[in-house]
């Protein structure tokens, strides 16, 4: 990735993380934020794999995994 866009990636890793825990509050923006989250690691997955870094895609994969239970979590408790 070019260095320019890691502020924004930074940025929308923590915005995620944030409306996450908002979401223990309002479950509809910890829902939105998990999507947001789920497309976020999904995407780096696929950049990771793209690029050959096999290493860098299992971290990644996890916390897609991750995000997907924080989606069925939150929609289980509404």
């Amino acid at each position: 990735m070019p260095q320019s866009l890691m502020a924004f990636l930074i940025g929308a890793q923590i915005a995620g993380a944030a409306g996450v825990i908002a979401g223990l509050w309002w479950e509809p923006v910890g829902i939105a934020a998990a999507i947001g989250l789920t497309l976020y690691f999904a995407g780096a997955v696929a950049f990771h794999l793209r690029v050959g870094d096999n290493k860098g895609a299992t971290p990644a994969a996890l916390l897609t995994i991750a995000s997907v239970a924080l989606i069925v979590l939150h929609a289980a408790t509404l």
